[in-house]
């Protein structure tokens, strides 16, 4: 088998979207490419091929952004700590999470966004990923779904405070990092129907290279930010723990407030992998605890 990245490339036009189709490219390999001058949206997806078969590994969304002639820009894909981004929505005008008019939650967690903040999420059509998904209104359990990151769950006629829960397992030979996910929240209630709700996601971007390998054996700094998927969240408590036997002992990581983010501090063993979990709330009553195991690999 082999799992390739497409990237598939789409224009505005005078009459809409036009798709400039898909091009494969190498994993860990860095590329140059040019674009004519616009409004270009570019979407990544992973495909395993087999003699047999071609399933999904994952999508993640870049853009619109708009290209300017006579300029250059870096667009980094996949990088660790793949964990959740609810950047952008889940299809046009449409939130990853949200309570509709007829009280329903529709829950879409992107748990396989990269560092760079581009959403991905589980698959939870094909089996590749393996998972449940749970949902609460006011401490009272709506349902439970066997379905990585995703679920529709009906609720009784008002809006109140949900709590999610999902966990989330790839286990596969062309993923290393990142293999297992889990994550709570606790959301504040909506105002009215199909309002984006308060998700928080705590993102990592520590300094990898191609290969998602981050410098073992010594002291290194990463930026850790705190995004929500409806605003900039005023943070009013954040903790993180790192783990180097995949979350058999953790210890606290020392955290700096650098503007909008923190810079987080750890000393790397030689080689191995480090795990993360992170806490974090807002002063609008939403909170998340999340935890992602094999986060990023050292060496």
């Amino acid at each position: 088998k082999e799992f390739l990245p497409i990237v598939y490339a789409f224009v505005e036009g005078p009459e809409g979207e036009i798709n400039r189709g898909g091009r494969s490219d190498a994993p860990q390999s860095e590329q140059r490419r040019y674009f004519t001058p616009g409004d270009w949206r570019l979407v990544v997806q992973g495909v395993e091929f087999s003699d047999t078969s071609a399933s999904p590994g994952g999508t993640l969304v870049d853009g619109p952004r708009t290209l300017a002639a006579g300029k250059s820009y870096r667009i980094d894909w996949n990088a660790a700590v793949i964990g959740p981004s609810f950047t952008g929505t889940n299809g046009p005008g449409h939130p990853w999470v949200s309570q509709n008019k007829d009280y329903a939650l529709d829950v879409t967690v992107p748990v396989f966004g990269d560092a760079a903040g581009h959403s991905g999420s589980a698959d939870y059509i094909y089996g590749l990923d393996r998972g449940t998904t749970s949902a609460y209104l006011d401490g009272q359990l709506l349902g439970t779904q066997n379905s990585p990151g995703r679920g529709v769950f009906q609720s009784s006629a008002h809006f109140g405070t949900f709590r999610i829960t999902t966990e989330v397992t790839r286990d596969q030979p062309w993923w290393p990092v990142s293999t297992k996910f889990s994550g709570e929240w606790t959301v504040a209630p909506a105002r009215y129907a199909d309002e984006p709700l308060g998700m928080l996601a705590v993102g990592f971007a520590p300094p990898a290279d191609l290969r998602n390998l981050v410098p073992g054996g010594k002291e290194i700094t990463f930026p850790v930010t705190v995004t929500r998927q409806d605003a900039q969240p005023n943070v009013t408590a954040l903790s993180v723990e790192i783990s180097y036997d995949d979350g058999v002992t953790w210890q606290p990581v020392e955290l700096t407030p650098d503007g909008p983010q923190w810079t987080a501090k750890v000393r790397h063993p030689a080689s191995g992998f480090a795990s993360l979990r992170a806490k974090a709330t807002d002063d609008k009553g939403n909170a998340v605890s999340q935890t992602i195991t094999r986060a990023y690999q050292i060496g």
